[in-house]
């Protein structure tokens, strides 16, 4: 009998102790946060070339979100000025994306995007453009010890419907993107992408956007921005100029 008190002792103790040891333990392993939003918005001023020759006021919105399978990406961005040879001198910019990641590595990814332009200056009165397709990252985040280069690349198709230069005018397009991001440092980034979005049935018909940026930290939540874009139209509005080149001067606050 003393043998088995015994026995039932230690085995209360082992018990004990085991409780004790693993709690801390189950604790620890408490779920990963949610991942959130990455935003910014800012305020700056734009230096055009091409169908008009002036200096804008532009403020610019942008936000992202990715899961362990999901990404999402919106922006919105617009200008305004003053110039006596174009009659609307002002634009207004949004896009919004959704990507859905599979395979090793996640790095196949099939996205569905929406762009929305008005360009006074250009002559646009509106171009939405709705395309879908596949795409793949070459490089990207967290794969291969990689912390500082996403490098991506998307085919799909596309539609588009818009009114330049007062002629309205629905089409299939080919949407061709690239991407590129590079984190400088703690402090700095650049990134860059194209986009060609040719028509289906007459390739001559075409626009391509191009964009380059660079943007530096002046404190843990603003930030400098230096962006050149580019837009070229193979069949702008009439009296337009094929290219619109723009060169953005911003302060953004991220949040």
């Amino acid at each position: 009998m003393k043998h088995h008190k015994h026995l039932s002792a230690a085995t209360l103790a082992a018990l004990a102790g085991s409780i004790s040891t693993t709690a801390p333990a189950q604790e620890a392993a408490k779920p990963a946060d949610a991942p959130k939003w990455k935003q910014s918005a800012g305020v700056g001023f734009s230096l055009t070339q091409g169908n008009s020759e002036t200096v804008l006021f532009t403020a610019n919105y942008s936000g992202s979100k990715k899961w362990r399978q999901n990404e999402v990406a919106i922006g919105l961005n617009g200008g305004y000025g003053e110039n006596n040879n174009v009659r609307n001198n002002e634009f207004i910019k949004a896009f919004g994306q959704y990507n859905w990641l599979f395979g090793q590595d996640r790095r196949w990814y099939g996205f569905g995007r929406l762009d929305g332009l008005y360009d006074g200056i250009a002559d646009i009165d509106y171009r939405i453009n709705v395309s879908g397709g596949l795409g793949y990252y070459f490089l990207k985040e967290g794969v291969n010890e990689n912390t500082r280069f996403n490098l991506s690349a998307e085919l799909g198709p596309g539609f588009v419907t818009e009114q330049v230069g007062g002629l309205s005018n629905d089409y299939a397009t080919l949407y061709v993107g690239e991407k590129f991001t590079w984190k400088i440092s703690d402090r700095s980034r650049l990134w860059q992408s194209v986009e060609y979005t040719p028509q289906l049935d007459s390739f001559e018909n075409g626009v391509i956007n191009f964009e380059v940026g660079v943007a530096s930290k002046l404190t843990d939540k603003m930030e400098l921005r230096t962006v050149l874009t580019d837009t070229y139209r193979s069949e702008p509005a009439a009296g337009r100029k094929h290219n619109d080149l723009k060169f953005v001067t911003s302060i953004s606050y991220t949040f």
